[in-house]
């Protein structure tokens, strides 16, 4: 875990233990936002510099940015983690080496950060900052476990038409072959709570699939799962998945379905 400068004056439960001769972290807060990052484009820790002081501003409240870097090779990671600890003291990154995937990125955040409320997000914060706002809020209301975005029509109207028509065939699959009341269980958007946490924690996919499984385990646990509307910014642009990546998250489709 990089050094965090300045980071104990703004947390003040962070607690340290020493296990097998070995320092451990464990930062304790009301409210965590973790944010996977793998081979980022260049400036990218301005954006979310900006995404996050907007988040932060507009729930006017404390909101713990925990950053995990998931094996990034490009070059583009380092510098600006620097970058960030001089704007944010109080962030934490966490760095490996060796691309895992999204999932167990996250994983990774969400073990290092006790917290009531979880929210994960992608590093361009591609979703509006009202969306992300609302399913804070609702999760923190307590009325959930687990709060999931649902992306509407506005959403497909601003992408490429072979990823809205790849995620319209996959929320169609969900609702006849899995027979959840959610469909739409990619949505990189999503809060939990401490139950929520637990269930995570349980899942095993490392990569984009990562988040039907959660949901999925979510529904059998019987936890309380609630939906938002969520908006994408207009500036956003979704890139292709290759082709490679379809047939794996197909092996995990699949596997989740005669799970």
């Amino acid at each position: 875990m990089c050094g965090i400068p300045g980071h104990r004056n703004f947390l003040s439960t962070i607690s340290a233990s020493v296990l097998n001769n070995q320092q451990s972290f464990m930062f304790t807060v009301a409210t965590v936002l973790i944010v996977p990052v793998y081979n980022p484009l260049p400036g990218w820790e301005k954006l979310l510099h900006q995404r996050y002081t907007e988040l932060a501003d507009a729930l006017s409240q404390p909101l713990q940015l925990c950053i995990v870097n998931d094996g990034s090779t490009n070059g583009n990671f380092e510098p600006a983690a620097n970058w960030l600890q001089q704007q944010l003291p109080a962030v934490i990154i966490e760095s490996y080496t060796g691309n895992k995937g999204k999932g167990a990125a996250l994983r990774t955040g969400v073990k290092l950060v006790e917290a009531a409320h979880y929210v994960f997000t992608d590093v361009d914060f591609p979703y509006t900052t009202a969306s992300a706002v609302a399913i804070i809020k609702l999760m923190q209301s307590g009325n959930a476990d687990l709060v999931i975005g649902n992306r509407n029509n506005q959403y497909y109207r601003q992408i490429n038409s072979f990823r809205a028509g790849l995620s319209k065939l996959v929320r169609f699959f969900i609702r006849v072959l899995m027979r959840m009341p959610f469909d739409d269980t990619q949505c990189g958007l999503k809060s939990f709570n401490q139950k929520g946490k637990t269930i995570f924690l349980n899942t095993r996919i490392p990569t984009y699939l990562f988040d039907m499984e959660f949901v999925l385990q979510a529904v059998r646990s019987k936890a309380v799962v609630q939906t938002v509307a969520v908006e994408l910014r207009k500036d956003v642009h979704l890139s292709r998945m290759p082709l490679k990546v379809l047939l794996r998250e197909l092996k995990n489709f699949i596997g989740l379905l005669f799970s």
